[in-house]
């Protein structure tokens, strides 16, 4: 009917009277279980009752000398037995599934915030990655323009109408197209220029040369707001900015392009002048005397002496051009290329007129506007013919 074990550690159970006061019966042990054992004593109770009838057994094996030793009797702690009473209620089933916790749902003002907050990081997010794409857009179009710009640039890199100003470098670095340019000038010319501040003005007339490709240079440099810095290279002449903007209201300005155009005229003349002098330094019969512009033609006067040679027809004909003028001197052509280069730009005629010293006499040879122009592009058209390589296909 019950354990005397289970029993022991019961409060309701009268050892005395060997009855259980939960039923009101008189006990016998017969070593069955107690239907209410696990709802009063805990398990730590039980294992501490098998600790004490374990000492039982074991003072029961000494001696008889030792048995009138007094037995401490444990009475359990009533607070311990309510303790474990609430412990061993637990299931066995809810110690092995751990208590669930259940948030409370969160409140309309908590939603709010958490909604704004969420809103926030999607629009700052969305404008950072608005503006990175943006930036990457404007860059590339950027570098687009400025390399349309360079190629514009590279066509008067190659162009040798002008020596005292070549375009000899040209870079990109920090929003800035650096264009190096070689200057020959002698150190007179150096020092006048620095004084006179006429670096701006030696460029204007470069500018002047190709107003529609610098139009072209101007537009993709507005498009790309990207500035020019100018320097001159083996002199001392200080390099200087020009930004887009003044680039582009210099483009418009006509009456500084007209300046330009002037300045470059008079420097082209000194250079076909020069040009003239080396050609004809050790010509036995011709000498050069000078070059002059009215309002018809470029002329170059030449001087000889009839005494020592005659003037042939080749050097009168009008219809061909005479070989001393056509033949190449240097890297800018020939004198008619130079003389040209004037009428192109000032919508003159040429001509080459010859002074005899011994009879005072003066023989022109000249060809008006039409047949300069004529000239001038046929001699653009073999350039361009020369420029151009032959395309090689490769069969895939």
């Amino acid at each position: 009917m019950a354990k005397k074990e289970q029993c022991q550690l019961c409060e309701e159970y009268k050892p005395e009277l060997e009855l259980c006061t939960i039923k009101w019966v008189q006990l016998s042990f017969d070593g069955n279980e107690c239907e209410q054992f696990d709802n009063i004593v805990s398990l730590e109770q039980v294992k501490q009752l098998e600790v004490e009838n374990e000492k039982e057994a074991n003072e029961s094996s000494l001696p008889k000398a030792d048995k009138h030793i007094k037995k401490r009797s444990v009475t359990p702690d009533k607070s311990t037995i309510h303790i474990e009473e609430t412990a061993s209620s637990v299931s066995p089933q809810s110690k092995e599934n751990p208590k669930k916790f259940h948030y409370k749902p969160l409140s309309k003002t908590s939603k709010s915030v958490l909604l704004f907050i969420t809103l926030i990081i999607i629009i700052i997010g969305t404008w950072q990655t608005y503006t990175f794409i943006k930036e990457s857009l404007e860059k590339k179009e950027r570098e687009k323009n400025v390399w349309l710009a360079i190629c514009e640039l590279e066509d008067l890199r190659v162009d040798k109408t002008v020596r005292y100003l070549r375009l000899n470098d040209i870079k990109y670095e920090d929003k800035k197209l650096k264009l190096g340019y070689h200057a020959n000038y002698s150190t007179r010319e150096i020092s006048r220029i620095v004084k006179d501040s006429l670096m701006y003005d030696d460029f204007l007339s470069v500018i002047a040369i190709a107003p529609q490709k610098w139009n072209i240079i101007s537009h993709y440099l507005a498009a790309a707001e990207v500035d020019l810095y100018i320097t001159y290279f083996n002199t001392s002449i200080p390099s200087y900015l020009l930004s887009w903007k003044q680039l582009s209201t210099l483009m418009s300005d006509k009456q500084k392009l007209r300046k330009g155009k002037r300045l470059f005229v008079n420097r082209k003349k000194e250079e076909v002048l020069n040009y003239a002098l080396k050609h004809f330094g050790k010509d036995r019969y011709f000498k050069v005397d000078s070059l002059s512009l009215d309002n018809k033609y470029v002329s170059l006067h030449m001087y000889y002496d009839k005494s020592i040679a005659s003037l042939g027809e080749t050097f009168l004909d009008t219809i061909h051009v005479n070989p001393p003028y056509t033949d190449k001197v240097g890297d800018m052509g020939s004198l008619l290329d130079g003389m040209l280069a004037i009428c192109s730009r000032i919508n003159r005629g040429f001509a080459f007129v010859y002074f005899d010293r011994k009879e005072r006499k003066v023989q022109r040879c000249e060809w008006n506007v039409e047949k300069a122009k004529a000239i001038a592009k046929q001699a653009t058209d073999k350039v361009v013919l020369v420029a151009i390589k032959p395309i090689k296909y490769i069969r895939l």
